[in-house]
C-alpha cells in the first residue's frame, strides 16, 4: 500500500518484509527442485539436488561460486519480471562476475569449457518464451575508474553471442581505445554471425556526454545500455522515464495545418524552416511538462521496496528509490525519430518550392491532403531530390540542424541542482512503424500510412551510395548532447563479409565510424530476396534474426508491415 509521507522506520519494515519474502522465493524453488529429484532418473536425480541445495544456500547467503552467481543473478531477473518488469537489463554481466569466475577458474574448481557451458544455459533460459521481452546486456568498455575493462570472462560471453545466435540478451558491446585488440576483433567475429548481435557503442561518446549532463567520472565511465539502447548508471537510479515520443516527419503536419490557407506567410525557407523549428519546440516542451508532472506525481505514491533494496542510496537514505532515496535521478527520456524522412522533406521543400520553384507551398499543401492521388509527376519530382544517408551536405546538414534543434532543447532543461535528468534518445523502437500508419503523405513522396524511417537511419531504400557515405552522412551530424540512446541500423549484404578481406572491411568500417565519433551502430545481415521468402513460408526461416529499432526478434515473429519495413531498407556492399 502506497504510503504518503513514509517515514524511514516504514521504509525499513518495507524492505525487511520484501526481503524475507525473496529469501522464501529461493526457497520455495529449493523444495521444488527436491521434491522433483525424487522422481527424476539417477544423473538428473543428483543434479537437481545439488540445485535444490544451491538455492537453499541462496535463500539466505551470498554466492560464493560463479555458479550460484548466474544462479542468483536469474532468480534475480525471475523475480523482477513476475512482477510485470520489461526492458530489464542484465546490466554489466560481465564485471560484477568475474571475480567469481576468476576464483572458481584459479581454484580449479571450474574450467573454461564448464563455464561456458553455464553461460550457454543462462542464454536459453533468457530466450525461453515466457521471459522474452526485451532484455539486455552489456560488455566491455572501461571501468569506474577509467582502465580497460576487458576481461577472460567478456571473451567468454562473446564466444556464447557467437555459437548461441539468439536475440536475447539486448548485448551491447562497449568499444574503448583502451580495449585490447582481440576483443575488438572477436567483436567483429560475432557481428558477421548476422544474427544482429551485438551492438557497438563508442565509450568516448558516451562517457564525455554523460559527463556534460553533470555526471563525475566514475558514474559517466560505468554506463550500460538498458532495455535496448538506453543508457543509464547501474544500481544507482530510478526506473528509467517516458515521455510521448516525437517523430521529426509528423512536425511538419502541425506546420500544414497552422498555415493552411496562409501559405503567404512562409515566403522564404527560412521562414518555413523556423515554422518547423517553433512547432518541434512545442512539442518538446510538452514532453518536458510531461516529464515533471509525472516526476511531481510520484512524492508520496510511488514505492518500489524490492528496486530500493538494490539501487543505492536507498538503504543508506531510508527513502525508496521513488522518493528521492536513489544516489541519482531519473533520466526523463525524449524520444525522437524519423530523422531521414524529416531531412529528405526539408530537403524538398527548400528544392522545389524555394530554390526551383518547381510549383508552390500551396500546390505542394494540396498534393500532400490528397495524398498525392493526381500528382503522380509533383510526386516524382519531389522522390528525386537529395537523400540523406548518401554523404551530400546539402541534406545532411539540414539533418544536423534539426538534430540540433531537438538535442540541444532537451539539454537546456537541466539543471545542476536538480537530481533529475533530462535526455535525448534517438530511438523509435517500432513507432516508426505505428507512426507512420496514422500519418498524412510526407513531402519526401512518402505516401500515407508507410512507414517513416527507423531511429537514426535514412529513408528506405534511399540511402544508394554505400555504406561509407550512409556513415559519412550520420557523422556530420552533431552527437555532442546525445544523452539517453541512439540507434543506427546499417543492413549489408551477407556477401561482402566472407573471408578475411570482408572481416577487415567490415572491422574498419564500423571503428573509423566509432572513432569519428559515431555514438553506436548495429549490423543486420540478410539479403532482402530471402526475407521476402520468409515471410511467404516462415516454417522454413525460423531461425532469421534481425534488427529493428535497438533490439533483435526472429524475422518470422515480426507482423508484416514491420517486415515489409525491414525488406525496404538499403542492402549495402562494399
Amino acid at each position: 500500500k502506497a504510503l504518503a509521507k513514509a517515514s524511514p522506520g516504514e521504509f525499513y519494515e518495507a524492505q525487511r518484509i520484501v526481503l524475507e519474502a525473496a529469501s522464501r522465493f529461493f526457497a520455495r524453488y529449493a523444495e521444488f527442485v527436491r521434491g522433483e529429484a525424487l522422481k527424476a532418473p539417477d544423473e538428473r536425480a543428483l543434479e537437481l539436488t545439488k540445485i535444490g541445495a544451491m538455492l537453499q544456500k541462496l535463500s539466505t547467503r551470498p554466492a560464493e561460486t560463479f555458479l550460484e552467481g548466474v544462479q542468483f543473478t536469474w532468480m534475480l531477473h525471475v523475480m523482477m519480471s513476475i512482477l510485470w518488469g520489461s526492458a530489464l537489463s542484465f546490466g554489466r554481466f560481465d564485471q560484477y562476475l568475474f571475480p567469481l569466475y576468476e576464483k572458481d577458474l584459479s581454484g580449479g574448481r571450474i574450467t573454461r569449457e564448464s563455464a561456458k557451458e553455464i553461460l550457454s544455459c543462462f542464454w536459453l533460459k533468457v530466450n525461453e518464451p515466457r521471459m522474452r521481452t526485451v532484455q539486455s546486456l552489456t560488455l566491455g568498455g572501461v571501468t569506474p575508474e577509467g582502465e580497460d575493462a576487458v576481461n577472460e570472462l567478456t571473451g567468454l560471453c562473446l564466444e556464447v553471442v557467437r555459437d548461441m545466435r539468439l536475440p536475447y540478451p539486448n548485448v551491447g558491446a562497449r568499444i574503448s581505445r583502451k580495449n585490447p585488440e582481440w576483443y575488438h576483433e572477436q567483436v567483429i567475429d560475432c557481428v558477421r554471425m548476422g544474427a544482429g548481435q551485438p551492438m557497438l557503442m563508442a565509450d568516448e561518446v558516451w562517457i564525455e556526454n554523460l559527463k556534460r549532463l553533470g555526471y563525475g567520472d566514475r558514474h559517466a565511465n560505468d554506463y550500460y545500455n538498458m532495455g535496448c539502447v538506453e543508457i543509464m548508471i547501474p544500481g544507482k537510479q530510478p526506473n528509467w522515464g517516458v515521455t510521448e515520443p516525437i517523430a521529426f516527419p509528423m512536425v511538419f503536419e502541425t506546420v500544414l495545418e497552422r498555415y493552411r490557407g496562409r501559405e503567404e506567410a512562409l515566403d522564404t525557407f527560412e521562414k518555413f524552416r523556423d515554422a518547423y523549428f517553433a512547432a518541434l519546440s512545442e512539442q518538446i516542451e510538452a514532453d518536458h511538462r510531461e516529464a515533471l508532472e509525472k516526476e511531481a506525481d510520484k512524492a508520496g505514491k510511488c514505492y518500489d521496496p524490492f528496486a530500493s533494496a538494490l539501487t543505492d542510496g536507498c538503504l543508506e537514505s531510508g527513502r525508496d528509490l521513488f522518493q528521492a532515496g536513489a544516489e541519482l535521478g531519473t533520466h526523463w527520456s525524449f524520444y525522437a525519430y524519423g530523422l531521414g524522412t524529416a531531412a529528405d522533406s526539408m530537403m524538398a521543400v527548400k528544392k522545389c518550392v524555394y530554390d526551383e520553384k518547381v510549383f508552390t507551398l500551396k500546390r505542394l499543401f494540396e498534393m500532400l491532403r490528397a495524398d498525392f492521388e493526381g500528382f503522380g509527376d509533383d510526386r516524382r519530382t519531389l522522390q528525386n531530390c537529395t537523400h540523406y544517408g548518401n554523404d551530400r551536405d546539402e541534406v545532411d546538414f539540414l539533418a544536423r540542424e534539426i538534430l540540433s534543434k531537438f538535442n540541444d532543447q532537451v539539454f537546456s532543461y537541466n539543471r545542476a541542482d536538480v537530481p533529475e535528468k533530462y535526455v535525448s534518445t534517438l530511438f523509435g523502437y517500432f513507432f516508426h512503424i505505428y507512426h507512420g500508419e496514422i500519418s498524412g503523405a510526407s513531402a519526401n513522396g512518402r505516401k500515407r500510412g508507410e512507414p517513416f524511417s527507423d531511429s537514426m537511419g535514412p529513408s528506405q531504400g534511399k540511402d544508394v551510395e554505400g555504406p561509407t557515405r550512409l556513415l559519412n552522412s550520420v557523422l556530420k551530424l552533431d552527437h555532442s548532447r546525445v544523452t539517453g540512446g541512439y540507434a543506427l541500423n546499417v543492413k549489408l549484404s551477407p556477401s561482402v563479409i566472407k573471408g578475411d578481406a570482408g572481416k577487415n572491411a567490415l572491422s574498419a568500417l564500423l571503428y573509423a565510424y566509432l572513432e569519428s565519433g559515431g555514438p553506436q551502430v548495429q549490423v543486420n545481415f540478410a539479403d532482402a530476396s530471402t526475407l521476402k521468402s520468409a515471410k511467404l513460408e516462415p516454417q522454413k526461416y525460423r531461425n532469421i534474426i534481425v534488427r529493428i529499432g535497438g533490439y533483435c526478434e526472429y524475422f518470422v515473429n515480426l507482423d508484416s508491415s514491420l517486415q515489409d519495413e525491414i525488406i525496404a531498407r538499403t542492402i549495402h556492399g562494399f
